[in-house]
């Protein structure tokens, strides 16, 4: 699986064993590329099974489950979220 998210705001899951779009979802409002790379822009990152992008125009960061496709929560932020990471470990066990 890999997911990509375009211009138009729409969030895309593809099958990258297909070759093919699974399924689609708009997540922000449209956003132009175009500008300087440090412009504030739409961003996603993919922890476990949900997916988090940056809204900048909205002040948010809506979180959408993997499997579904569908938003399940949204984090609203003061100004302009501009990037976002996911870190995750495991521990172990003895």
């Amino acid at each position: 699986m890999a997911c990509v998210l375009t211009e138009d705001g729409t969030l895309h899951r593809l099958n990258m064993a297909m070759a093919e779009i699974e399924q689609s979802t708009r997540v922000t409002w449209p956003c132009s590329m175009d500008g300087e790379w440090t412009d504030p822009r739409p961003r996603l990152s993919l922890a476990s099974d949900q997916i988090l992008v940056t809204d900048p125009l909205a002040g948010r960061v809506p979180v959408v489950g993997a499997a579904a496709l569908t938003m399940t929560s949204e984090i609203p932020v003061e100004g302009m979220p501009y990037n976002i990471v996911a870190v995750g470990s495991s521990g172990m066990a003895r």
